[in-house]
């Protein structure tokens, strides 16, 4: 495992050196480093995570400036949290700070300092995966702190950052996703559209390679909290299957994951270029909670129930295309506690000019549910569409929103649309008590 991880540095550090704009080449850099065509082609994975490289169609693995590819932002540690979904680990009082650069940390301490430089160091935000060591420099020079692929942050870290006046938020993200969502969502003037591709949305795959054992599968699943199965490519990311939790359990920690595989018809394919729209429509009718990303035959991405919920809920929050509540009757005699019971009345206007109107009502009913919970800020980290039905929209539609679980600050809520004749979409959904204002 430390020959990998060493092997994985020297490449990182060749990745470092390239000047930004050139194409990096797999053969070409395992030829040079004296490494397999594999092991390099892992390591630029992780150069993507960490915001060193992109990967575009057609154009290959080209050496980015990660600093040029963030705008100027001119917004709190408030706003940056809604809009990407990020925690407040340290400092909640400080959010309203305003942020006027960011960095990814994908060097060191020196390059740091040159790039904070004319910078008010409390108004600028760094990106800095887990290296511990980095986190301790960044706040000891006054910056604000984003931690990617969060695991757990240090009791020090905490404390020197609420002293001096700056905050610490996570995301359980990696950078390179992190940085794509900055592009889409901060970065561009408009909206997004139906016409949105899936590639714009899709999330860095968390994938294994059928050469690799049992133990890094579980490395990888422990990072993990609700994914149950993890796609397993070949050396051309080509998608062969998937191992589930009970046969990783169960199996010797050195058994190749070749072994261990199963077919791979559970995997929902989904093609980088298709529409979201097209993609959220497939997703609800086959009940799935993942899709894999495919270009040309690869695996090069993963999108999941969140994702579109995201999607949907920016686009909301953008056009404002209708507002919904008026259009959802309560019914108090079978409502309760616990479960919002509503007839949906919507107008043709809705049905005219608003895509999937049946998701905003579904927001919109929880969102009214959590309220009553005593949750007013909160924040979605799973959910699962299934569609048995068509909809039709007429008289004696009945949406149903229930708390099926909580222990005050993680939430399972089931929400239906159905009538007296069947039922036409169900959700699940995950969410999570997000208390920064409440503890500002």
């Amino acid at each position: 495992m430390f020959i990998i991880s060493s092997k994985y540095e020297q490449v990182l550090d060749c990745i470092k050196s390239i000047k930004p704009g050139t194409k990096i080449s797999v053969r070409g850099l395992a030829e040079s480093l004296h490494l397999s065509a594999g092991t390099v082609y892992k390591a630029i994975k992780e150069a993507e995570a960490a915001g060193l490289v992109i990967t575009k169609p057609k154009a290959g693995t080209v050496r980015i400036d990660s600093e040029s590819r963030i705008p100027g932002l001119g917004l709190s540690g408030i706003e940056l949290m809604r809009v990407l979904g990020l925690h407040a680990e340290a400092g909640r009082p400080n959010l309203r700070n305003s942020i006027e650069k960011i960095i990814v940390c994908d060097s060191d301490v020196s390059s740091l300092q040159r790039r904070m430089e004319n910078y008010n160091s409390s108004s600028v935000l760094c990106i800095c995966g887990q290296r511990p060591e980095m986190h301790r420099a960044i706040l000891g020079l006054g910056a604000n702190l984003l931690i990617t692929d969060f695991q757990k942050l240090d009791a020090v870290d905490r404390i020197t950052a609420e002293r001096m006046g700056l905050f610490i938020l996570s995301s359980a993200t990696d950078t390179y996703t992190l940085l794509r969502v900055f592009e889409r969502q901060l970065g561009r003037h408009g909206v997004p559209t139906g016409e949105d591709s899936v590639r714009s949305w899709m999330q860095a795959p968390d994938l294994l390679y059928d050469d690799d054992i049992v133990a890094d599968w579980l490395r990888l699943y422990s990072k993990l909290s609700v994914t149950q199965q993890l796609p397993v490519v070949d050396s051309k990311l080509n998608l062969i299957g998937g191992v589930d939790v009970l046969h990783a359990a169960a199996a010797d920690p050195s058994m190749k994951l070749s072994r261990l595989v199963s077919g791979d018809e559970m995997y929902l394919r989904l093609n980088a270029e298709d529409s979201i729209e097209d993609a959220a429509q497939e997703m609800v009718l086959k009940g799935a909670s993942l899709g894999v990303v495919q270009d040309g035959g690869k695996m090069i991405g993963t999108l999941s129930g969140a994702d579109l919920l995201r999607y949907y809920m920016y686009t909301a929050s953008q056009e404002n295309p209708l507002n919904i509540t008026p259009f959802l009757r309560q019914d108090e005699e079978l409502s309760t506690e616990n479960r919002f019971v509503y007839a949906l009345l919507f107008p043709d206007e809705a049905l005219e000019n608003v895509r999937h109107v049946e998701v905003y009502a579904i927001l919109t009913a929880i969102s009214e549910l959590m309220k009553s919970l005593g949750c007013t800020n909160y924040i979605f980290t799973n959910c699962t569409f299934y569609s048995e039905h068509k909809i039709v929209f007429s008289e004696g539609l009945i949406l149903t929103c229930l708390n099926a679980a909580s222990d005050g600050n993680y939430f399972i809520i089931e929400a239906e649309i159905n009538d007296d004749r069947q039922s036409y979409i169900k959700g699940i959904f995950t969410i999570s008590r997000d208390r920064t204002e409440e503890d500002e």
